[in-house]
C-alpha cells in the first residue's frame, strides 16, 4: 500500500497538484482538481500511465513479462523479445530502478560471469503485472500469447518439457483460437494431457481439470477425438 501511495503522490506533483511553495515552506494542492482526476480509484490505470511513461524497449519487455505471469527470467524474456539478455537488461533497468520490479537474486549484476545462472525478477505487486498488461491491445493479446507458445516449445528440449509444460501450455492456450494447423492442435492436445497428470500428481485437482478441458475442446475442434485419443 505505501508503494501505491508514494505513486500517487508522484503523480500528483507530475501533475502539478502538489506543489511545495518556497516561500512558506509548505506544500500545497487543489483537491477538487485532484478529485476531477479520478486517478486514486483506480491503481492499474495509474500504473500504466506510469509505464507509458517509460521507453518503447521497456514497455515492450514489460508487457512481455507481464505475459508470462507475476515472475519471469531473463532467458525466458530474451528468447521471446528477441535481444540478447545484456540488452533485455538495459530494457527492464529503468522499470528496476523505479521500483516496478524487484530482483529475485544477484544474478543480474555480473552476467558475464555468472555462467548459466539465470537471473529472476518479480512485478513488484500484481496491479503493476496488470497495468503493463493492459497495455497490450486486446485484438494482440491472443497472438502474442501464441507466439511466446511456440517460441517456448521450439527452444525446450525433450528432456526439459516436463519441468517447463505449465508455461508452455499456459501460453499455448491462450492463443489456442487462432491454430489452424491440425498437428499443432495435436500436439497442444498432448501439452494439456501432458499438463494435466502433472497437475494432478501434485494434487491441483482444479487446474489439472481445466488443462484436461483445453485439450478436450480442441480435440472438439479437430472432430476425430476416438482416433485422437487412442493415438495418445
Amino acid at each position: 500500500m505505501l508503494f501505491f501511495i508514494h505513486e500517487f503522490l508522484k503523480s500528483l506533483y507530475q501533475h502539478a497538484l502538489l506543489v511545495f511553495d518556497l516561500k512558506t515552506q509548505q506544500w500545497q494542492w487543489d483537491i477538487d482538481k485532484i478529485a476531477a482526476l479520478d486517478i486514486a480509484d483506480n491503481v492499474v490505470e495509474l500504473m500504466a500511465g506510469k509505464i507509458s511513461l517509460f521507453s518503447s524497449e521497456t514497455q515492450t519487455a514489460l508487457k512481455l513479462g507481464a505475459c508470462i505471469g507475476s515472475q519471469f527470467d531473463l532467458k525466458t524474456l530474451s528468447l521471446i523479445g528477441q535481444y540478447s539478455q545484456s540488452d533485455t537488461l538495459s530494457h527492464l533497468w529503468a522499470a528496476i530502478e523505479a521500483g516496478l520490479l524487484l530482483p529475485l537474486d544477484d544474478h543480474y549484476k555480473s552476467l558475464e560471469t555468472t555462467g548459466d545462472k539465470n537471473s529472476r525478477f518479480k512485478f513488484q505487486h500484481d496491479r503493476i503485472q496488470q497495468a503493463a498488461y493492459s497495455l497490450i491491445p486486446e485484438a494482440d493479446k491472443s497472438a502474442l500469447h501464441l507466439k511466446i507458445g511456440r517460441l517456448l516449445l521450439a527452444n525446450t528440449a525433450e528432456r526439459d518439457l516436463e519441468e517447463h509444460v505449465f508455461e508452455i501450455v499456459n501460453q499455448l492456450n491462450s492463443g489456442q483460437a487462432l491454430i489452424t494447423d491440425d498437428e499443432e492442435r495435436i500436439t497442444l492436445v498432448r501439452l494439456n494431457l501432458q499438463a494435466g497428470n502433472k497437475a494432478k500428481a501434485g494434487t491441483a485437482i482444479h487446474a489439472a481439470i481445466n488443462y484436461f478441458s483445453h485439450g478436450y475442446h480442441v480435440v472438439r475442434c479437430l472432430g476425430m477425438a476416438a482416433v485422437l485419443f487412442r493415438s495418445l
